[in-house]
């Protein structure tokens, strides 16, 4: 278990639940999954829009 992960997994469940939701927003495509990445472009849209003044989250993640 690199320290990335390890750092991750101490992280309270509502905590990684919302990080791991906002990795997967941030590049749909990486998955490689055409079925998944169309859901969650259309769930990134629907977020954004039920929230138009909220400003993204940006979250700089480093391999370590």
């Amino acid at each position: 278990m690199d320290s990335l992960t390890r750092d991750v997994a101490s992280f309270p469940a509502p905590v990684a639940r919302m990080l791991a939701v906002e990795i997967l927003l941030a590049d749909p495509e990486a998955l490689g999954d055409d079925v998944l990445e169309s859901s969650l472009y259309l769930l990134r849209e629907k977020l954004r829009a039920a929230q138009p003044s909220a400003a993204p989250l940006r979250i700089a993640v480093t391999a370590g």
